[in-house]
């Protein structure tokens, strides 16, 4: 008797997983595009020159379609070793504004929340990095974009800074 209902337990919950698999399925990505402003157009990939230690780097996020998106939360993980610079407007702040270092200070998260895209229309972000220093190469940031509703699903994609 006890083998049957663990068995059924056990069949139950692998179902409610596949139905839960299945609808996330369904979710449409927020529809957000974005990444480093650049002459205008949003690109993933930004040339700046090193030895600024209050280089301002700027972000933009379009909604790609008419509707008002609500809820969205934008969550930038500046890579070790990128820095903020010291100044005192070293990053865009808004009332629901979250930014200081990681447990283990593998990054640093910036993290906007509880934001509104009307149709068509874009938000700018900027943040400026200490580039002083810092060795030629390629510097990543993790950029997350998800609802707080169950509508749609996270968009995830690194955003890379190459330093000359």
């Amino acid at each position: 008797m006890e083998v049957i209902i663990i068995a059924s337990l056990t069949l139950f919950f692998t179902v409610l997983l596949f139905i839960n698999s299945i609808t996330s399925w369904f979710k449409k990505k927020v529809p957000i595009k974005f990444g480093f402003i650049y002459n205008d157009h949003i690109v993933d990939t930004l040339e700046v020159n090193s030895g600024d230690s209050e280089k301002v780097i700027q972000f933009r996020f379009l909604n790609t379609t008419e509707s008002t998106i609500k809820d969205i939360i934008i969550e930038f993980k500046m890579i070790r070793p990128l820095s903020l610079s010291g100044s005192n407007h070293a990053l865009t702040v808004s009332s629901n504004t979250k930014h200081g270092p990681s447990k283990g200070n593998m990054y640093y998260l910036i993290e906007y929340s509880d934001l509104i895209f009307l149709g068509k229309k874009y938000k700018d972000f900027k943040v400026e990095l200490n580039t002083k220093g810092k060795s030629p190469g390629d510097y990543r940031i993790a950029v997350n974009v998800y609802s707080k509703s169950d509508k749609f699903k996270l968009i995830s994609k690194d955003l890379i800074l190459n330093i000359k």
